[in-house]
């Protein structure tokens, strides 16, 4: 091995602090780097020098493709994905740590030009590659896992309005008897009953299988907001209506008490899926009772709650509610999506969500949005 290779990789092994001390110099003149803690910027450093030093003991009679991929590039490429560096500041990385190479060999009188600069350039390119490929994998498993909640979110918000869609029908058997009714009416209920029917299995088919894939919860596409001044009251009296021949069926009431001048900045679509998931999480709960849709201003927050008189969770599923995959286990068709989509959306609006509850004494759900 050429003796000016085998001195670098001697050196390195020896003096990797100064080497890191020079690099995290100029590293942190990136703008992504400026605010990362030295532990999750520098951890992998030393075993990525003691690598790039054993690398270039081997390399010199091999391709970029023969070498050897090591560990301490995987955690770099992966670091650097949850660190949210883009691909470019990632390779600048390397760049900073060829150039702080270069001059410390120049320091040690250590002569790295022709065929040696050949071999540290192949050393840390496939060291560059190693690094990409990793991040490019992880950031493609976050792209689909955030498809896969996006798609489940859909999916499941889909329930209630079929479920209400399977009410209506039904409440139109109980009061207008089939006798009653032109045929050509019995054939569109029966028709509107075998569809809502078939879609209802076809949801919780899908539900249950991207919840047995284990690939939910996150943005990719990213969900993009509407943030404005918004009337609760109307989403409030609108749900309320709409959900009111199920909560009849169950004997239960739905009451709007949302205050008719309460203003909150957020997306309308998204409190109206978060109201939506849990007057309909209540209504799962409570029979013979009464279901609460309130609101309140208060000085730095826009507070909202349901509030049932069901049957209440028990304390040991209260921590754990808001959690994907928290299933009830007394209700077959529970898929642990509903209250963590409410959690997700409250999370997205900047809000806080949290619940009161006991057994036999009902649940209240509590969020607060902030005003600015």
């Amino acid at each position: 091995m050429n003796d000016n290779l085998s001195c670098l990789a001697t050196l390195i092994g020896e003096r990797a602090n100064e080497i890191i001390a020079q690099w995290k110099t100029e590293v942190c003149k990136l703008p992504c780097a400026k605010n990362v803690d030295d532990p999750l910027l520098l951890d992998h450093m030393p075993q990525m020098l003691k690598e790039l030093a054993m690398a270039l003991t081997e390399a010199s009679n091999l391709s970029i493709l023969e070498m050897r991929g090591h560990q301490s590039a995987v955690d770099h490429g992966a670091i650097r994905f949850r660190l949210g560096f883009d691909i470019e500041e990632v390779i600048a990385e390397f760049g900073l740590l060829r150039a702080v190479l270069q001059d410390f060999a120049e320091r040690w009188g250590v002569d790295i030009s022709g065929s040696v600069n050949l071999t540290v350039n192949r050393v840390i390119d496939k060291a560059v590659a190693v690094s990409l490929r990793t991040y490019v994998r992880q950031q493609t498993d976050e792209r689909e896992r955030k498809r896969q909640e996006y798609l489940s979110f859909v999916v499941h918000d889909l329930k209630t309005p079929i479920s209400a869609i399977a009410t209506a029908t039904s409440i139109i058997d109980q009061h207008l008897s089939p006798g009653c009714r032109p045929s050509k009416v019995n054939d569109m209920v029966d028709i509107v009953r075998r569809n809502a029917s078939r879609l209802s299995k076809r949801v919780m088919e899908i539900i249950k299988e991207e919840s047995r894939l284990q690939s939910l919860i996150s943005d990719a596409p990213p969900m993009k907001l509407d943030i404005r001044k918004i009337d609760v009251w109307p989403i409030a009296e609108r749900l309320a209506r709409e959900c009111q021949p199920l909560a009849e069926s169950r004997g239960t009431k739905i009451l709007n008490q949302v205050p008719s001048n309460l203003r909150v900045n957020a997306d309308a679509e998204l409190l109206t899926e978060i109201f939506q998931n849990l007057v309909s999480n209540a209504l799962k709960y409570t029979s013979d009772g009464e279901i609460v849709i309130g609101g309140e201003d208060l000085p730095n927050w826009v507070e909202f709650w349901v509030r049932d008189t069901g049957t209440g969770i028990p304390s040991e599923r209260i921590e754990q509610i808001f959690r994907k995959g928290t299933t009830d286990p007394e209700i077959a068709e529970s898929t642990g999506l509903g209250l963590t989509m409410v959690g997700k959306a409250v999370e997205l609006l900047r809000g806080e969500i949290s619940v009161q509850s006991a057994p036999g004494a009902g649940s209240c759900f509590e969020m607060k949005i902030p005003k600015q």
